[in-house]
Protein backbone atom coordinates (compact mmCIF):
# COMPACT_ATOMS: atom_id res chain seq x y z
CA UNK A 1 0.00 0.00 0.00
CA UNK A 2 2.90 2.32 0.66
CA UNK A 3 4.60 1.72 -2.64
CA UNK A 4 1.88 2.43 -4.41
CA UNK A 5 0.96 5.55 -2.47
CA UNK A 6 4.73 6.88 -2.99
CA UNK A 7 4.39 5.98 -6.80
CA UNK A 8 1.43 7.48 -7.50
CA UNK A 9 2.17 10.85 -5.13
CA UNK A 10 5.15 11.35 -7.33
CA UNK A 11 4.01 10.60 -10.56
CA UNK A 12 0.45 13.13 -9.48
CA UNK A 13 2.94 16.22 -9.78
CA UNK A 14 5.58 17.74 -11.62
CA UNK A 15 8.46 16.41 -10.21
CA UNK A 16 11.52 17.67 -12.30
CA UNK A 17 14.33 17.38 -9.65
CA UNK A 18 11.89 15.56 -6.90
CA UNK A 19 14.47 14.00 -4.37
CA UNK A 20 12.85 11.23 -2.26
CA UNK A 21 15.03 9.85 0.94
CA UNK A 22 14.36 6.19 1.56
CA UNK A 23 16.18 5.23 4.98
CA UNK A 24 16.48 1.92 6.60
CA UNK A 25 15.48 1.00 2.87
CA UNK A 26 15.92 -2.87 3.46
CA UNK A 27 15.50 -4.50 -0.09
CA UNK A 28 14.55 -1.12 -2.11
CA UNK A 29 10.52 -1.16 -2.73
CA UNK A 30 9.82 1.69 -1.79
CA UNK A 31 12.71 2.99 -3.68
CA UNK A 32 12.30 1.62 -6.73
CA UNK A 33 8.58 2.52 -6.72
CA UNK A 34 9.94 6.50 -6.25
CA UNK A 35 12.29 6.21 -9.03
CA UNK A 36 9.64 4.22 -11.41
CA UNK A 37 7.89 7.69 -10.58
CA UNK A 38 10.72 9.90 -11.76
CA UNK A 39 12.11 10.97 -8.30
CA UNK A 40 15.67 11.00 -7.65
CA UNK A 41 16.56 8.51 -5.14
CA UNK A 42 18.60 7.79 -2.46
CA UNK A 43 18.77 4.64 -0.79
CA UNK A 44 20.25 3.94 3.20
CA UNK A 45 20.51 0.83 4.83
CA UNK A 46 23.21 -0.09 7.35
CA UNK A 47 23.29 -3.63 6.04
CA UNK A 48 25.84 -4.36 2.40
CA UNK A 49 23.58 -7.37 1.14
CA UNK A 50 20.29 -5.92 1.29
CA UNK A 51 21.65 -3.00 -0.95
CA UNK A 52 22.48 -5.94 -3.33
CA UNK A 53 19.22 -7.36 -3.79
CA UNK A 54 18.04 -3.56 -3.72
CA UNK A 55 20.24 -3.08 -6.59
CA UNK A 56 19.17 -5.95 -8.24
CA UNK A 57 15.27 -5.71 -8.12
CA UNK A 58 16.00 -2.01 -9.66
CA UNK A 59 17.84 -3.61 -12.91
CA UNK A 60 15.09 -6.40 -13.05
CA UNK A 61 12.54 -3.60 -13.28
CA UNK A 62 14.50 -1.97 -15.95
CA UNK A 63 15.26 1.27 -14.03
CA UNK A 64 19.04 2.76 -13.27
CA UNK A 65 20.11 5.70 -11.20
CA UNK A 66 19.23 5.22 -7.86
CA UNK A 67 22.08 6.13 -5.14
CA UNK A 68 23.29 3.45 -2.77
CA UNK A 69 24.59 4.28 0.79
CA UNK A 70 25.40 1.70 2.99
CA UNK A 71 25.50 3.73 6.67
CA UNK A 72 23.76 3.75 9.62
CA UNK A 73 20.26 6.18 8.97
CA UNK A 74 20.62 8.58 11.75
CA UNK A 75 23.99 9.30 11.11
CA UNK A 76 23.25 9.61 7.70
CA UNK A 77 20.55 12.01 8.28
CA UNK A 78 22.59 14.10 10.53
CA UNK A 79 24.80 14.99 8.46
CA UNK A 80 22.45 15.82 5.30
CA UNK A 81 20.74 18.15 7.85
CA UNK A 82 24.47 19.83 8.37
CA UNK A 83 24.84 19.87 4.68
CA UNK A 84 21.74 21.83 4.10
CA UNK A 85 20.55 18.78 1.78
CA UNK A 86 17.10 18.85 1.11
CA UNK A 87 14.02 15.96 0.19
CA UNK A 88 10.74 15.84 -1.18
CA UNK A 89 10.19 12.54 0.51
CA UNK A 90 11.52 10.78 2.99
CA UNK A 91 10.43 7.08 3.06
CA UNK A 92 11.29 6.42 7.27
CA UNK A 93 10.96 2.54 8.07
CA UNK A 94 13.03 1.48 10.89
CA UNK A 95 13.27 -1.25 12.96
CA UNK A 96 12.64 -2.38 16.54
CA UNK A 97 16.17 -3.17 17.20
CA UNK A 98 18.87 -2.69 15.14
CA UNK A 99 23.10 -2.42 14.08
CA UNK A 100 24.45 0.00 11.81
CA UNK A 101 27.69 -1.35 9.92
CA UNK A 102 29.87 -0.36 12.60
CA UNK A 103 28.28 -1.55 15.29
CA UNK A 104 25.90 1.52 16.15
CA UNK A 105 22.79 0.67 18.32
CA UNK A 106 19.31 1.36 16.91
CA UNK A 107 16.46 1.09 19.32
CA UNK A 108 13.26 2.19 17.95
CA UNK A 109 11.72 3.74 21.46
CA UNK A 110 15.34 5.72 22.43
CA UNK A 111 15.85 7.34 18.31
CA UNK A 112 12.82 7.95 16.86
CA UNK A 113 12.29 11.55 18.00
CA UNK A 114 15.73 12.43 17.28
CA UNK A 115 15.08 10.62 13.93
CA UNK A 116 11.88 12.47 13.05
CA UNK A 117 13.54 15.64 13.97
CA UNK A 118 16.42 15.33 12.14
CA UNK A 119 14.19 14.26 8.66
CA UNK A 120 11.88 17.37 9.79
CA UNK A 121 14.79 19.43 9.01
CA UNK A 122 16.00 17.84 6.01
CA UNK A 123 12.24 18.32 4.22
CA UNK A 124 12.59 20.64 1.71
CA UNK A 125 9.65 23.73 1.48
CA UNK A 126 6.38 23.39 -0.04
CA UNK A 127 4.34 20.15 -0.41
CA UNK A 128 5.97 17.38 0.98
CA UNK A 129 5.84 13.80 2.39
CA UNK A 130 6.98 11.56 5.33
CA UNK A 131 5.63 7.99 4.81
CA UNK A 132 6.40 5.26 7.23
CA UNK A 133 5.71 1.75 7.16
CA UNK A 134 2.30 2.54 9.38
CA UNK A 135 0.51 5.63 7.87
CA UNK A 136 1.62 7.83 5.04
CA UNK A 137 1.39 11.61 6.01
CA UNK A 138 1.15 14.69 3.50
CA UNK A 139 1.65 17.99 4.58
CA UNK A 140 3.30 21.27 3.70
CA UNK A 141 6.31 22.30 5.03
Amino acid sequence: MNWEYIHDFISGRKNDGMKVLNLFAYTGGASVAARAAGADVVHVDSVKPTISWAREIMELSSLDGIRWVVEDALKFVTREARRGNKYNGIILDPPAYGRGPEGEKWVLQNLIDEMVHCCSEILAAGIVFLSSVFIPWVFLH
